[in-house]
């Protein structure tokens, strides 16, 4: 059902929600069936992304495609929606947007404009200061370094969101959690390599330190997940 659908940007934020409303906890296993199920769909010549390869980005058919390229793809799309609700929807973006920290964001672009909203003054503070949303768009547009990022800046105060309803405080919320939750997994899955290589008797230590952190985060990421469907 979700394949049907024409638009690919919608496409991919259906197929990133499927996991929470089937109750399914790999969200990048279900991104990556409903890509190989559109493959299939089109003859095998249908690509996510785009190209008779399946993947001309990465050069290889979409079913073969690593785990950490569904992940980097849906990392992506989410950030970008944050940066859109924050251009588009600064006073419910608001403070939240205000406190994420440039690691969230892992596309450089997407990066380079969060600081061009900081050197704008942030969501709060810029948007008091200009009083509506096309001078707040045009101030991030300002701060940006060069033509190129704003035209990039333009392009997404534009872009449609991915909401089938009326943007309000409870989709912000959503992205906001989304996102944090993606950078939460990466450092767990980080430490979770590190726990492995560590001897749990020859360093015991730090193999205690480390596998708290552990525990740490898998909390955390659950409670971002939690806030995350409570606001969907």
């Amino acid at each position: 059902m979700i394949n049907r659908l024409k638009d690919r940007g919608l496409r991919h934020r259906y197929a990133v929600n499927l996991d929470n409303w089937l109750g399914f906890l790999d969200e990048e296993f279900v991104v990556r069936r409903v890509a190989e199920h559109q493959q299939r769909g089109s003859g095998g010549s249908g690509a996510v992304g785009g190209g008779a390869s399946g993947d001309s980005r990465r050069g290889r058919p979409a079913q073969l495609r690593r785990r950490e390229d569904v992940a980097d793809d849906m990392a992506a799309a989410v950030e970008r929606e944050v940066l859109k609700v924050a251009l588009q929807y600064p006073g419910l973006a608001g403070p939240m947007f205000d406190m994420l920290s440039p690691e969230l964001f892992t596309v450089p672009a997407h990066r380079a404009v969060r600081e061009a909203v900081v050197a704008a003054g942030g969501v709060c503070a810029g948007l008091s200061a200009v009083g509506d949303v096309a001078s707040w768009v045009s101030a991030v547009a300002e701060a940006a370094g060069d033509d190129e990022l704003r035209r990039f800046v333009t392009g997404l105060a534009v872009e449609a969101v991915f909401c089938d309803h009326d943007v309000d405080d409870r989709y912000v919320d959503e992205q906001m959690s989304r996102v944090q939750e993606l950078h939460v997994t990466r450092r767990i899955t980080d430490l979770k390599s590190r726990v492995q290589r560590l001897n749990p008797v020859t360093d015991a230590e730090t193999f205690k330190h480390a596998y708290g952190e552990l525990i740490a985060l898998e909390q955390h990421k659950r409670q971002l997940r939690e806030r995350g469907l409570g606001a969907a």
